[in-house]
Order: structure tokens, then C-alpha cells, then sequence
């Protein structure tokens, strides 16, 4: 099988394909007219395997906003409006969706050190509440890294000295 290997998206000789939904989009065929040298390997797509991405990025935070509705237009305003591809939060993917009859505002929070799940919880809140709509809850969906958590006490608390070695069960196993 042919590779399309880049350094995604760390390192970008091809600011293009920062964003992998780019790289996807128009799917196979599109690709075998835009596909540029990749980093590695063969510049040809293979006729029937087709194409693969590696690439290391940072973290991603999968979180939920359930919101107290049924009408999941609500919920695609919403992510429309915080989205970074529509002017919104930097860092951040949405959607809207209805899950098990609510609408759900569901987000990728693909650089949680410029839009943490607080920050995006919080704007979300925000543009519910101007469409007379309250928030039912949120998920965290998946595993997360300490220092968002951390990140976290630090915006909303103010706790501004907070560290992630003052967690107990962060020194106990160390």
C-alpha cells in the first residue's frame, strides 16, 4: 500500500494540511489531483488501497454539551457560532446533534491550551442562554490530560500557582 505520509501536524512544509478534515475533504479522487510530495515515500496513491495519514498532534479533548431541548437546530447554531473554522474559539471542532432526544453541542478540543473545556463550556452556556435555553449537562468524553485539568483550576479558580504535582494521587504515584 502507498503511504501519504506528512508530519501532521507538527511540522508543516504544507500549512494545507494542517487541518486532517482539509486533507480529507473531496475524499480519494480529490486527493489524487491536490496531493502534493509528501514528506516520505511515494507520491503516488495507490489505485485500490488508496492513501494514509500518520502524524502526531496534541491532544484532543472530546467533550459534550447536553442541552435542554429537543430542537438540535439550536444545537448547530451554536456550534457554528464557537467553531474556529466560523470565526469561533481557536481550537475548536462542533457539531450540533441529537442524542437520546436532546440536542447535544459535541466538540473536538483540538488545542486545549488555547480553548480549554471550560472555556468552551462557559461560551456555549453563554449562547444557550441568549436562545432562552439551559444547559442539561456536559461529558468529557474519553481519557484527558492532567494539565488540562489543571488549566481548569487555574482560569476559573484564579488559582494562578496551582501546579499538577499539588494532586494527591499525581505524588503518591509517583
Amino acid at each position: 500500500m502507498s503511504r501519504f505520509p506528512i508530519n501532521w501536524p507538527k511540522k508543516l512544509p504544507m500549512p494545507e494540511y494542517k487541518n486532517l478534515a482539509d486533507v480529507r475533504a473531496g475524499e480519494l479522487e480529490s486527493l489524487r489531483v491536490t496531493m502534493k510530495k509528501p514528506d516520505y515515500g511515494p507520491d503516488k496513491i495507490h489505485p485500490t488501497a488508496g492513501a494514509v495519514v500518520i502524524g502526531a498532534r496534541k491532544y484532543l479533548i472530546a467533550f459534550n454539551v447536553n442541552l435542554d431541548t429537543s430542537d438540535v437546530l439550536i444545537a448547530k447554531e451554536i456550534a457554528k457560532k464557537i467553531r474556529e473554522k466560523d470565526g469561533g474559539l481557536k481550537g475548536v471542532k462542533a457539531l450540533g446533534f441529537m442524542v437520546d432526544g436532546r440536542a447535544q453541542v459535541s466538540m473536538n478540543l483540538v488545542d486545549y491550551e488555547k480553548t480549554n473545556f471550560d472555556a468552551a463550556f462557559y461560551v456555549v452556556k453563554k449562547e444557550a442562554e441568549k436562545l432562552g435555553i439551559k444547559i442539561k449537562n456536559s461529558e468529557i468524553y474519553g481519557m484527558i490530560p492532567l494539565e488540562a485539568l489543571v488549566k481548569t483550576a487555574k482560569d476559573t479558580f484564579k488559582a494562578d500557582g496551582f501546579k499538577s504535582d499539588q494532586v494527591l494521587e499525581k505524588r503518591l504515584y509517583e
